[in-house]
């Protein structure tokens, strides 16, 4: 049961690494397309995108898709410097 949950996660793991490197390589087109809004990634493929991550979520829902299961990142508009 622990080994398969692990695997589980693991693949959960490669799943976010593979869209995070895609979101990266198409990063510039995203600011174009998505400037200021959340957009929702899953299998290297925008699944949903909104102004605030509430919408996203529930778009996802709407769509039988687990929010937990795929990445979801802020595209901010090309110029703009966000500080974490």
């Amino acid at each position: 049961m622990l080994k398969t949950f692990m695997q589980t996660e693991l693949q959960l793991l490669n799943s976010f690494e593979a869209d995070n490197n895609w979101l990266n390589s198409n990063y510039v087109k995203f600011q174009k397309e998505y400037p200021n809004e959340f957009v929702a990634i899953s299998n290297e493929k925008i699944v949903g995108f909104g102004k605030n991550i509430e919408n996203v979520v529930k778009a996802l829902q709407s769509k039988g898709i687990d929010a937990a299961s795929v990445l979801i990142e802020f595209i901010p508009e090309h110029g703009l410097k966000i500080f974490l």
